[in-house]
């Protein structure tokens, strides 16, 4: 009988214990960083590191899908962002190269810009969270999504699937590729297959 309410006991301990930290993950507080500018405006605080996840489609399909790091200076309202790593090959663009610009408004972007690999400027369409942690940019033959550095939680499945993607690449073998690398990983056997 005592052994019973042991084991009970510390199921229930265990129970407490899970349903704690499942609410301290979730109970992060949202706070958005913004700048205060000397118009009295106030804009969102890009600067600093961010994870980029790169997909390249329509005609720029052959520079596949992967991972990048981004670090993006802010001076006012107006932003700068140069890439930390090599973009993999075929595409030409190498660390420290430029890979954004653009300007804040008060509800997000005024005007941004994706420069190519090879530095060309494309204007295109870039949303901000509310929370100010996550960017989507696209400009209609490529999309990249920024997440905050300290935040790499949502990417941690996508960069293990960017690396299984790259070594199968590179033996030249073919895997079950069902749809562009934009979600989650299942590997059954030997294929590799991703669901949007």
């Amino acid at each position: 009988m005592a052994r019973r309410i042991t084991i009970w006991m510390l199921c229930l301990v265990a129970i407490v214990v899970w349903t704690g930290l499942v609410y301290a993950q979730t109970a992060k507080p949202g706070t958005m960083k913004t700048i205060k500018l000397s118009s009295g405006e106030e804009v969102y605080d890009l600067s600093g590191d961010w994870d980029a996840f790169v997909e390249n489609y329509g005609e720029q399909a052959r520079f596949g899908t992967y991972p990048q790091v981004f670090r993006i200076t802010q001076t006012g309202n107006t932003f700068n962002a140069i890439r930390l790593k090599d973009n993999p090959p075929p595409s030409p663009g190498r660390a420290g190269s430029p890979s954004l610009r653009g300007e804040l408004g008060t509800n997000g972007f005024k005007a941004v810009w994706m420069i190519s690999g090879g530095g060309e400027p494309r204007p295109c369409k870039g949303q901000i969270s509310e929370d100010g942690k996550r960017i989507v940019i696209d400009s209609g033959m490529n999309r990249v999504t920024l997440t905050r550095s300290e935040d790499r939680t949502p990417l941690v499945g996508m960069w293990r699937l960017l690396t299984f993607q790259r070594e199968y690449q590179a033996t030249g073998e073919r895997f079950g590729i069902v749809a562009p690398a934009s979600a989650t990983e299942l590997v059954r056997g030997n294929k590799l297959r991703i669901f949007p």
